[in-house]
């Protein structure tokens, strides 16, 4: 493909699924323990992910689903999205959560699940360190996407840091490399760290790391719920639309019952009428 019809081509996040490097969902790879049994994953995503996203919109309570329904099917926002409260600030930050979620947070949580289930070493991790927002960005403070990045790498050109920036940025070169070696975060100054397991253990890195067992929210929840329900659809469409029928069917017999039962409880009002 000619460089200038390549640029054309829209950006995609997915994974290609060539046939040639890709040969296979990756999913599926991790159920079929289709990996280098040796290899060790770090993954994770920041806090606020989704803050980079609402940057000049503004949400409220009244507006959020329709600032969401812009990214999202509105069926998915009204199913997953948690409360979002009664002021502008409570909205914006379910906003957040909900972009977060559905585009990052979800899936490092899973990618974690996965590797864990395939026997493979994972370390997951939450990157919280906050910086000001910009006038357009709608919050005080957020570790947006990308944030982590400048202390991975050991520089900032965009900001001034301060010595907790410093340090911080010199644990975690220091934890990058020390895996990248070893295959293992431990050793590396951060408090100990277990693979992710059935404990489900999570790192938050921050000026305090610490280690704490991953709790998905709301969101989270319920997108596990609709991609599972997706995951069987497509594996087995017959199976599903048979059981979507069966259910639909009891639901109208149910309420067939109900309404007879209803009926039949009603006082019957006689008129009776009688001659002189």
């Amino acid at each position: 493909m000619p460089a200038a019809a390549l640029l054309k081509e829209p950006f995609t996040p997915a994974i290609i699924v060539d046939g040639a490097v890709v040969d296979q969902p990756p999913a599926d790879a991790y159920r079929q323990r289709r990996l280098n049994p040796t290899a060790a994953f770090m993954i994770g995503s920041n806090d606020d992910e989704g803050a980079i996203f609402l940057t000049g919109r503004q949400v409220t309570p009244e507006n959020i689903d329709t600032v969401l329904g812009g990214d999202f099917p509105p069926w998915l926002v009204k199913l997953a999205l948690p409360f979002p409260g009664k002021t502008p600030a409570t909205a914006y930050d379910a906003a957040k959560r909900f972009e977060g979620d559905v585009r990052f947070h979800w899936d490092m949580w899973t990618w974690a699940r996965l590797a864990a289930g395939a026997g493979t070493p994972v370390y997951l991790y939450t990157f919280d360190h906050p910086t000001p927002c910009t006038p357009d960005e709608g919050c005080v403070e957020t570790t947006r996407h990308g944030d982590e990045m400048a202390y991975v790498f050991g520089h900032d050109l965009a900001n001034t840091w301060s010595g907790q920036d410093r340090e911080l940025s010199r644990l975690i070169v220091r934890c990058w490399t020390h895996f990248a070696k070893t295959g293992s975060p431990d050793g590396c100054g951060l408090p100990d760290w277990p693979s992710y397991d059935e404990r489900a253990t999570m790192m938050v890195l921050g000026n305090s790391p610490r280690a704490t067992q991953m709790q998905p929210d709301f969101t989270l929840q319920r997108l596990d719920w609709v991609y599972r329900l997706a995951e069987v659809v497509v594996a087995r469409p017959i199976i599903a639309l048979a059981t979507a029928l069966l259910t639909l069917s009891a639901i109208i017999w149910i309420l067939t019952m109900l309404i007879r039962w209803c009926v039949r409880r009603a006082p019957t009002h006689r008129t009776q009428s009688g001659s002189a």
